[in-house]
């Protein structure tokens, strides 16, 4: 039961950071009611994916050990979480002040830090 939960709650979260990315490549493109419209998606995208990363690593810390462990073994590893988390907040700090370019950037930086979370995760 646990592998379909996180096998769906892996795929809801992919298509929102897909849906969040794409958004604020479109908004970084475009300006005016366009722009406003793609922003808008994204800052709703945004928070579902807030919420489903949540969900993510509760699952996580409590059925992997191993990515536990190798936290505490090898301290280095967490900038790979802290990545992660810094640009999920870069993204909600830039859509307040509407700065699509920077906030794609910054979401750029979590997928890069969500993708690498997940391979720590299949450390051992």
């Amino acid at each position: 039961m646990e592998t379909i939960l996180n096998t769906a709650l892996i795929g809801m979260a992919s298509l929102l950071v897909a849906t969040m990315q794409g958004s604020l490549w479109v908004a970084m493109k475009n300006r005016g009611g366009v722009e406003s419209r793609a922003l808008s998606i994204a800052s709703i995208s945004h928070w579902g994916v807030c919420a489903l990363v949540v969900g993510l690593v509760t699952m996580s810390l409590n059925t992997n050990p191993v990515s536990t462990t190798a936290l505490l073994s090898h301290p280095l590893l967490w900038l790979v979480p802290v990545t992660a988390t810094a640009g999920l907040f870069g993204v909600r700090e830039c859509l307040m002040m509407k700065l699509s370019g920077a906030a794609f950037v910054s979401s750029a930086v979590f997928a890069v830090g969500l993708v690498s979370s997940s391979v720590l995760g299949l450390a051992r």
